[in-house]
């Protein structure tokens, strides 16, 4: 939807070359793991696919599109989508199963 890439672009185009790299990591990893992942370092590191000191330099540009509590991060936008999707799953299996029976 071109809305959403406009939004994200918009957002984004402060970043480095990696920085959008390691972003969109760990938005995919977020998005594959319901929502949130792991709030330490290390983790996030590897979910970004960088070493640990590439994370603790990007980080300080990163984690401002997060929401950080002791345990995990979460991200405003994709919650929302991963919302609609589940919303849109469940109708069509709605949908499917009033055509079945």
């Amino acid at each position: 939807d071109v809305y959403k890439r406009q939004d994200y672009l918009a957002d984004t185009t402060h970043l480095t070359c990696t920085e959008h790299g390691a972003y969109m990591l760990l938005l995919m990893s977020m998005w594959r793991n319901g929502g949130s992942l792991p709030s330490d370092d290390k983790s996030l590191a590897r979910h970004a696919r960088c070493t640990k000191g590439q994370w603790d330099r990007m980080r300080p540009v990163l984690i401002g599109f997060f929401t950080v509590t002791d345990d995990a991060i979460t991200h405003g936008r994709l919650s929302v989508e991963l919302t609609k999707q589940a919303m849109l799953s469940n109708d069509n299996a709605a949908v499917v199963k009033r055509r079945q029976g």
